[in-house]
């Protein structure tokens, strides 16, 4: 298909929250145009503009976001759960480095380096993080890649899937602390975004 979008991302941040310089650091070195999008005006933007959206926070407005026109990188899950059509919840842990790997051959994690115990490490060593996991009941059709260490809840996961015969893709990475990423989160990062912008369309 031919996209008429004026840029490849729409970068979704609180009003008054800081640009990640690791994020858009990526998006450049992918070559990705991107265009930042303050929770205020959600409701002004036209979400046909742009091939996909990364939304790095909650945003009281997300409720206005046409998630299912749309593809999408979410690392909130309250972001995940209002694309889903979800309210249960979710949770985090604090202070956790690592992911248990549930389908090591996924496109996600091409790339990356998984430990010998099945684990992949998503923040830098010693602090540690913010590991955020969806509750079930889950999304029909969604697939986990990674699940908490503590509860084995998915804290990384897709869904792909055919609304009014667009194909959307969703992913959530359950890892919002971009600052303290390890070097396999800014793969599976890219990973990502290769995914959501493929144009993959059958028609």
């Amino acid at each position: 298909g031919v996209y008429a979008t004026q840029f490849d991302v729409a970068y979704i941040l609180e009003d008054n929250s800081q640009v990640s310089a690791r994020l858009t650091g990526i998006l450049d070195d992918l070559g990705l145009s991107y265009d930042i999008v303050r929770d205020n005006e959600i409701s002004t933007t036209d979400f046909s503009e742009y091939t996909m959206i990364l939304a790095v926070e909650d945003v009281s407005h997300k409720n206005l976001i046409p998630f299912d026109e749309v593809n999408g990188i979410f690392l909130d899950k309250r972001i995940a759960e209002e694309a889903w059509d979800r309210s249960n919840g979710g949770g985090l842990h604090t202070n956790k480095r690592t992911m248990r790997v549930q389908n090591i051959s996924s496109f996600v994690l091409a790339g990356t380096t998984i430990n010998p115990d099945g684990e992949i490490n998503i923040y830098q060593p010693i602090l540690g993080s913010e590991v955020q996991y969806l509750n079930p009941p889950y999304i029909s059709g969604m697939r986990a890649v990674a699940t908490s260490t503590v509860n084995n809840r998915p804290t990384l996961s897709y869904l792909e899937r055919t609304i009014n015969e667009k194909v959307v893709r969703h992913l959530f990475f359950g890892a919002p602390n971009s600052a303290l990423w390890h070097a396999n989160s800014d793969i599976i990062f890219e990973n990502a975004l290769a995914w959501a912008l493929a144009d993959f369309d059958q028609d």
